[in-house]
């Protein structure tokens, strides 16, 4: 296979960068050599802040980047020191962190009706008349399966259907290369599968060669190549999937970089001292998924597929009572602070409604949960939760006391023939009109998916303080733990936060995890939109599931994830055929721990 490109003992540093307090490198990259050849899917990993955005960015030669370089970066016959350098044929396609940065029209149809007519696309193609482009539109649309909201107004997608909206116009150019970055973060866990699903047809069907950066390897160990992990700005690891696992289990420092399935066999194979054959025979395999992983789990387990195990069984009650973290605790004398009433909304020119007849309360002392699929109305709730968009029909309704503040409603009657009044808190800050999106009220934290809003205010609108301040040089992961833990820090009575965790690490999640159960126990209702179940069933007290608009659930999130099979953890479709209330990693390990007749220890 040829090569598409050739990084050689590169090193890059983003312009005003500067030492940390603890003296490590400002480097973003620190002498890094790989290559990528044609054909190969490669995932790059590591934790936030370790340089994979950055050494994604420099793969892609149409992209400018300032800064001190050193070394050389070859992509497609041109390097970073001669960008003039040999015309290539090779096309290379980049969906950034934030998807919605690459359309270049308001619907997805316009979107595709330019690219596909663009003079650079007609370079690679015969002349193409209007029905032709509307096939190889229709073509497009077909294999992502994103017919529905092809006509919707990018400004009203939720951002996991933004991701693959995006992905579908730059499929549009037909890349040589495909560049993705995070490309998951925003899609819950079916969603996800079938997206990676596709990313792996592209490849082998297609022979695309893919470069994806992403925390969560889960999904995407079987289908890669290879995996190359940065750490510092350095790559510590590049090397196929199942070796780069062994490498990373053996520094205690990588672990969490390690996806729950084969992390769990690695324990095992720790405690019964079978480490160091699987680390180092070529035969020994470490189950990358939990197909393998259930193969694997038969060998070492005396439970077959129709053992159970009770209640009264002391293993099982070990297992029950092993968490990483402790989940906020909610005191059910207390009268519920947020209380939501017949809630509806439907976006202009859209064929329905994104929520429909929201029916809910929540306690002070809560963290609350509210997952459901791309596009099922998480966003558009804490929207209006959070007074960005007015309600159209229902009642929002805070019940907060403060003796520097009085409580007071506003009655907003909608004209038609289901119009209700809708009432939500707020004070005189809540309607300035260059009201910070994280102080909807003075009681309230808002934190909206696109981070980098909160940003520019906190940069005073001025781009050259933005990027002076080194705001900008970072990835979606640095932006988003700075915002979110700057919001939790304030003193809000309610914490309302969309996708707090998108783009983090396991190390950066659990410190907003215990940040939020902290919060919660100071009094404070908390509440989230995740697609992390792991993350629900650990930090939140209670999850509400939205389907169509449509709450569907509410209930404690073990109980609503664990009565699912899709929808739900990696370790929980790992041991469901054994017992159906292993959910997260901390129980696996009790379980296998039990096995060997050992304790647990935590990490």
């Amino acid at each position: 296979m040829g090569e598409i490109a050739r990084i050689s003992h590169y090193s890059y540093m983003y312009p005003h960068s500067q030492a940390s307090s603890c003296g490590e490198s400002p480097q973003a990259l620190n002498d890094v050599s790989f290559t990528v050849s044609q054909g190969e899917f490669i995932v790059l990993t590591g934790f936030t802040g370790s340089g994979k955005t950055t050494l994604l960015r420099h793969l892609n030669p149409d992209f400018s980047l300032q800064g001190k370089h050193q070394g050389c970066v070859h992509v497609a016959k041109r390097t970073r020191s001669n960008e003039s350098g040999e015309s290539s044929n090779v096309r290379i396609g980049y969906v950034p962190q934030h998807p919605k940065d690459v359309m270049v029209a308001e619907t997805l149809r316009d979107d595709l009706a330019i690219r596909l007519s663009s003079p650079q696309a007609s370079k690679h193609r015969s002349a193409t008349n209007v029905e032709t482009l509307a096939l190889m539109a229709n073509d497009i649309i077909g294999f992502l399966g994103i017919a529905s909201i092809v006509d919707i107004p990018v400004s009203q997608l939720s951002e996991g259907q933004s991701q693959l909206v995006a992905l579908a116009a730059v499929l549009s150019t037909r890349p040589d290369m495909l560049l993705l970055d995070e490309p998951t973060a925003y899609l819950d866990s079916v969603t996800r599968r079938n997206t990676l699903d596709v990313l792996q047809r592209l490849n082998i069907d297609d022979g695309l060669t893919i470069v994806i950066a992403e925390h969560r390897l889960s999904g995407l160990l079987p289908m890669s190549d290879r995996i190359i992990a940065l750490h510092h700005g350095r790559i510590i690891v590049d090397d196929q999937p199942r070796v780069a696992l062994r490498t990373l289990y053996a520094d205690p420092e990588l672990r969490p970089l390690i996806p729950d399935v084969p992390r769990v066999f690695l324990e095992y194979y720790c405690r019964t001292s079978q480490l160091n054959h699987h680390m180092h025979s070529s035969e020994a395999c470490v189950p990358l998924g939990v197909g393998e992983g259930r193969r694997e789990l038969e060998s070492i387990t005396a439970y077959g597929d129709n053992a159970s195990c009770t209640n009264k069984d002391p293993l099982t009650s070990r297992i029950m009572n092993t968490t990483d973290a402790q989940t906020a605790t909610e005191d059910p004398h207390v009268s519920p602070i947020l209380q939501v009433n017949g809630l509806s909304y439907t976006y202009p020119q859209a064929s329905r409604s994104a929520l429909e007849d929201i029916t809910f309360t929540a306690n002070a002392a809560q963290v609350v949960a509210v997952t459901g699929q791309s596009g099922s109305g998480k966003s558009t709730l804490f929207q209006l939760l959070s007074g960005v968009i007015n309600p159209q029909y229902g009642t929002i309704t805070w019940d907060m006391h403060n003796d520097n503040e009085t409580e007071h409603q506003v009655s907003n009657k909608h004209q038609g023939d289901r119009s209700r009044p809708w009432s939500i808190f707020h004070n005189r800050h809540a309607h300035t009109r260059r009201m910070h999106p994280s102080q909807a009220g003075p009681y309230i934290g808002y934190v909206p998916q696109d981070c980098r809003i909160l940003l520019n205010f906190e940069a005073g609108y001025n781009p050259e303080q933005s990027i002076s301040h080194g705001i900008y040089d970072a990835s979606n992961g640095e932006q988003q733990l700075k915002t979110v833990m700057s919001v939790i820090r304030e003193t809000h009575q309610i914490l309302i936060l969309d996708e707090p965790t998108q783009g983090l690490d396991t190390n950066a999640t659990k410190i907003v995890g215990q940040a939020l159960v902290r919060k919660a126990s100071q009094g404070c209702l908390v509440m989230i939109s995740s697609h992390d179940p792991d993350f629900c069933i650990t930090y939140a007290t209670q999850a509400i599931v939205i389907m169509g608009g449509h709450i569907v659930a509410y209930d404690t999130p073990q109980s609503i994830i664990g009565s699912q099979h899709y929808s739900t953890t990696d370790i929980h479709r790992l041991f469901a055929h054994i017992d159906n209330r292993i959910l997260t990693l901390p129980q696996s390990e009790a379980f296998i721990a039990g096995q060997v007749g050992q304790e647990v220890q935590m990490p």
